[in-house]
């Protein structure tokens, strides 16, 4: 009996000591990921470059540290912005791809809440979605499937969004005879778009009736002007009704995309970028935006007495337009205007 017990009590002895080891490993794991994760966001704001170095000096001897993958993937996307060679562009979007797989085959829930995992997250999905349609007119199919493979190795899904769900309304005739808006109760319910727009979204008009008065003003002074009229021009509708949308479901005013999350605005894409994806036939010339009124005229001549807006609605080369209004009773100024003009 007495050695049975001794042989138990060695037994257990051993198997604490591997627990405390374990533990300890465990603790001292999480802490150096904690420290890596604070030395590299200090680069990162100082020092992308440095930033970078260090990232990699930290995978050849911690592999399995999931956080310089995530700051080696950020540099890399943030280089793309100062690159002029397409082929540079796509080996860097290619780079951050690899780093930003890695981050996630290693890191635990947690991790994947970080609010830079998820900007990065964001920004590579929308930088690459237009990197490929790039190398597509550049004439580089197999750099424009690679960089497909990868979105779809990420899951990426440029617009995750449920499907906008139209709720029927008749608008008499007396009242939009009268030139008076349509009732706005329940006219569209819908959720918000993330990211860019992959130009095959087909946002409803609030109201068509106030979008052609829009165009009517503008063609009536453009012809006291001697300019040519501008005609309206589908997939030109399609990006200004997106905008929009997009303006008055996250709840900004702004001409850049932008996303919400958790009640903070990321940018997620540039003005012409977001129109090109819908329209790419000829050079866009302009965008202007508003927000607070309902109808055409009153929005109008907020256009018309700023210099600046005035002058995209009588540019003298546009031939093309997209005119839209779109309303939600949720956000800050309710409804939201886009004109966009192109050659």
């Amino acid at each position: 009996m007495i050695v049975t017990k001794s042989f138990d009590f060695v037994n257990n002895k051993k198997a604490m000591r591997s627990f405390l080891f374990l533990s300890l490993l465990i603790l001292y794991s999480f802490t150096l990921s904690n420290w890596h994760y604070n030395r590299l966001n200090r680069l990162l704001n100082k020092n992308e470059d440095k930033c970078l170095t260090v990232a990699l000096k930290i995978q050849k001897w911690d592999k399995y540290d999931p956080i310089p993958y995530l700051f080696a993937s950020v540099v890399y996307l943030k280089k793309i912005e100062d690159s002029h060679s397409i082929r540079k562009k796509y080996m860097l979007i290619t780079k951050s791809f690899r780093q930003a797989e890695k981050f996630e085959k290693l890191s635990n829930s947690e991790q994947k809440e970080f609010e830079l995992w998820k900007q990065n997250k964001l920004n590579l999905d929308t930088i690459s979605a237009s990197l490929q349609i790039e190398l597509k007119e550049n004439h580089y199919p197999d750099l424009a499937r690679a960089i497909a493979r990868n979105r779809k190795k990420m899951s990426f899904n440029r617009v995750k969004y449920e499907e906008i769900l139209i709720v029927a309304e008749k608008t008499d005739n007396a009242s939009t005879n009268s030139g008076s808006a349509p009732s706005v109760e329940n006219k569209m319910i819908g959720t918000e778009f993330f990211g860019m727009p992959t130009g095959t979204e087909r946002i409803p008009s609030y109201s068509e009736a106030e979008e052609q008065k829009m165009l009517k003003l503008i063609n009536s002074e453009r012809k006291k002007l001697g300019l040519a009229p501008l005609e309206l021009e589908e997939n030109l509708v399609y990006a200004a009704r997106y905008h929009s949308y997009d303006m008055a479901t996250q709840n900004y005013f702004d001409h850049a995309s932008y996303d919400r999350l958790n009640n903070k605005l990321i940018k997620v894409g540039k003005t012409f970028d977001r129109i090109k994806f819908f329209y790419s036939d000829r050079f866009v010339n302009s965008e202007n935006i508003a927000a607070g009124n309902s109808d055409a005229e009153s929005t109008y001549r907020q256009w018309y007495n700023s210099p600046g807006h005035y002058k995209n609605m009588f540019n003298p080369s546009s031939r093309k337009c997209g005119i839209a209004v779109c309303y939600d009773p949720n956000s800050t100024f309710k409804y939201y205007w886009t004109f966009c003009s192109a050659q």
